[in-house]
This record gives C-alpha cells, sequence and structure tokens, in this order.
C-alpha cells in the first residue's frame, strides 16, 4: 500500500485524479489496496469505502447499484453482493487491529510536520544568507571587509551544523515510517486471509447473492 496517511474525497477519487493506491481515512473517504481485474472486494459502510483487487470503474459502479451498507465480491471471475449488516459488520471488525497505530502514526505525522517547519525555516534563513553575501561581494568600500565576512561565515557554519542535524532527522523519519507501514501492512495481510475465508463461506453458503450473468471478464 503507498502511503500512507493522504486522504483523498469521494468526489476527486470517483472522478479518476488519484493514483492506484491510497490510503484514506475519516467520512467520505475511499481505501484502495489494488487494482488487479481478478478476485475483488468493496466493503461499503456508507461513510467509508474500503477494496482490494479492483478499481475506480468497480467503485463507480458499485456505488451505482447499491446504497448504504454492502459487500460486493468478485471471486473466481464471478460477482456476488451481501446485504447482511452482522456478515458486514464482522468483514470490517477484522480490520479492526488498524486502529492500534493510530497514536503511533498521529506521533509520526507530528514529527514530520515539526520537520518540515524547520526545514522551511533552514531554507529561508539560508536564502537570507546569499543575499547578504552578494551585497557584501558588492560593496567595493575597503571598511566593509573583515568583521562582515567573519559574521557571514559564522552564520554559514551555524545554518551547516543545523542541515546536517536536519539530514539525520529525515532518516530517523524515514526508518520511523517504513517501520510502520511494515506493521500496518502485517495487519492487512492477516486480516485479508480472514476476510477471503469468510467471503467463500458466504457464497458457499448463499448469502452472498450472485449478478446473473456474471462471469469473467
Amino acid at each position: 500500500m503507498s502511503r500512507r496517511g493522504t486522504a483523498v474525497s469521494v468526489a476527486i477519487l470517483l472522478a479518476g485524479f488519484c493514483p492506484v493506491s491510497v490510503q484514506a481515512s475519516g467520512p467520505g473517504k475511499v481505501t484502495l489496496h489494488g487494482n488487479t481485474r481478478e478476485d475483488a472486494y468493496i466493503l461499503s459502510r456508507g461513510d467509508h469505502t474500503m477494496m482490494t483487487g479492483g478499481g475506480l470503474d468497480d467503485v463507480r459502479e458499485a456505488r451505482r447499484r447499491f446504497s448504504g451498507a454492502f459487500l460486493w465480491i468478485r471471486r473466481a471471475g464471478r460477482e456476488y453482493v451481501v446485504r447482511d449488516a452482522r456478515l458486514i459488520d464482522e468483514a470490517a471488525t477484522l480490520f479492526a487491529p488498524l486502529k492500534s497505530l493510530d497514536p503511533d502514526r498521529a506521533a509520526f505525522e507530528l514529527r514530520r510536520a515539526r520537520f518540515e517547519q524547520e526545514e522551511s525555516t533552514l531554507d529561508r534563513e539560508e536564502k537570507r544568507l546569499d543575499r547578504d553575501a552578494d551585497r557584501l561581494q558588492d560593496d567595493e568600500r575597503p571598511a566593509a571587509g573583515s568583521e562582515s565576512r567573519a559574521s557571514l561565515e559564522r552564520r554559514r557554519q551555524e545554518l551547516e551544523t543545523r542541515r546536517r542535524s536536519l539530514e539525520e532527522q529525515e532518516r530517523d523519519l524515514d526508518g520511523a515510517e517504513t517501520s510502520l507501514d511494515r506493521r500496518e501492512d502485517e495487519i492487512e495481510k492477516k486480516a485479508e486471509a480472514q476476510l477471503w475465508r469468510l467471503l467463500d463461506r458466504a457464497i458457499e453458503s448463499g448469502l452472498a447473492q450472485g449478478k446473473a450473468g456474471s462471469g469473467r471478464r
């Protein structure tokens, strides 16, 4: 899954302005886990739609055909829909462990916001230093030299030290994000394996209603 934490509205997603894999959360959001045209599901509970194995065309079509909570399935080339509230809730509950990552994800986003703020501040200070250095170079007065140049050099060294510190912070952030993504992927992989077993039981029991005439596209 790409990431992570990118909030994309349903309107934008259904208009096709989104990457293949998007992580989104909150009211009116869609979470895409892949784009293959084989086995797929769409789990919609009104304010949030989650899917894997499908594409935006599948979301558009399912939203056109069904309202409220539903579970659309494409399995072995056939399409099914589940409207049973209990089964839909059970399917959604499989992904509840993802909530355990919310505090770590929030802490990471706060760290990243602070890093980006400091990076922007440093960029502005470096531009000011460059402008001051240019003005000093253009000043032809002999007295304009040593003290001003020494001050500029001190500022430049301080900025270089802060830049190295930021680079180290960025490496730490990259590592933290990779770790979070790995933990999220492990939870999702386990949840989806359980979900497909649940869906297969629903198909076998007849709880998932087949679409007449559906077959491999």
